[in-house]
Formats: C-alpha cells, sequence, structure tokens
C-alpha cells in the first residue's frame, strides 16, 4: 500500500506562504493607519516568528498540514516635526501646513541603525495671541487698529473686514 506523508519540505513551503501572507496583512494594517501622527518607512517593516505549531510532524501519514503562526512586526515611524532640531526662531513657530519632508535614502549599518536623509521644507508663522488682539482693536477706529497692528512686529500686512452682526428675528 501507498501512503502520504507530511515532509520537511510541505512545512517550510507552508510556513514560507504564511509568513507573507502576515507580512502583507501587516503592510496594509500598519502602513493604511499609522499611529500618533507618525509617518512610517515601509522599507524597515520587519517580521519575526514567535510561536509556530503544525499539526503533523515530519514523516507523521497525513495528506495535509496545518500551521498555528504568530508572529511580531516591526517597522520605523518618525514625527515630521521631530525631523527639524535647528531651533526656532524666537517668536515663531512652525507652519504644520506648509511642512514637507522628501525621503531621500535610507540605510540600516551593521548594528542595526538605520540612517535618515531627508529634504525638509519648513516655513514659519509668527505667533499671534488671536484674543489678546481682538482685545486690543475692540473700539478702535481704522487708524488705530492700524498703528496697533503694525507695532506687533512680525505682520508684514493685514486686512480687515466689516461685518454686519447677524441679529435673530
Amino acid at each position: 500500500r501507498e501512503i502520504s506523508v507530511i515532509s520537511r519540505v510541505d512545512q517550510d513551503n507552508l510556513l514560507t506562504k504564511a509568513q507573507a501572507q502576515l507580512l502583507e496583512k501587516a503592510r496594509k494594517d500598519l502602513l493604511q493607519k499609522p499611529q500618533n501622527g507618525e509617518k512610517l518607512l515601509e522599507q524597515t517593516l520587519t517580521g519575526a516568528v514567535t510561536q509556530k505549531k503544525f499539526d503533523k510532524e515530519v514523516a507523521q501519514e497525513g495528506t495535509e498540514v496545518n500551521l498555528d503562526l504568530t508572529m511580531r512586526f516591526n517597522v520605523l515611524g518618525y514625527k515630521e516635526e521631530g525631523l527639524f532640531t535647528d531651533p526656532i526662531p524666537q517668536g515663531y513657530e512652525i507652519n504644520k501646513n506648509d511642512f514637507r519632508v522628501e525621503i531621500l535614502d535610507l540605510q540600516k549599518n551593521k548594528d542595526g541603525i538605520y540612517k535618515l536623509k531627508a529634504n525638509l521644507k519648513v516655513s514659519f508663522l509668527p505667533k499671534i495671541n488671536s484674543l489678546e488682539i481682538k482685545k486690543n482693536l475692540a473700539g478702535k477706529s481704522l487708524q488705530e487698529a492700524g498703528r496697533y497692528l503694525r507695532s506687533l512686529g512680525n505682520i508684514s500686512g493685514y486686512r480687515i473686514i466689516f461685518q454686519k452682526p447677524y441679529q435673530m428675528h
């Protein structure tokens, strides 16, 4: 009689296929839902098997083998603002709407440390206390308002818009 047995090749093929499927699932799940506002570097995604258990051993009779596999995945991420390490000029803040990162190169050295080379586009906006400005503008004429706004410094221009107060009927 002829019997089928599980081979090491069967187990290895199943393990390779399962690892590839879990890696692809991790890639989709992690990269589509970054945590804490981080940008993730897809090329740093790595996985390691933490637990594997075949339901049949090598040379055991059977035509199919099942695998219970657990993996841990790691991926490096960064916060864009964290890449800018130069001192921010006093009285200014980073304009988050005009902050761009272009990754030029990413290399891993033999110690497992990654080195990132990137171009940053950063612009700054003056820090403005709008509540204080509103309070100081209340009741001022156009000329007084203009003098006050020019005296603040860090402001290159302004525009005053008049609106009728909303009235309920």
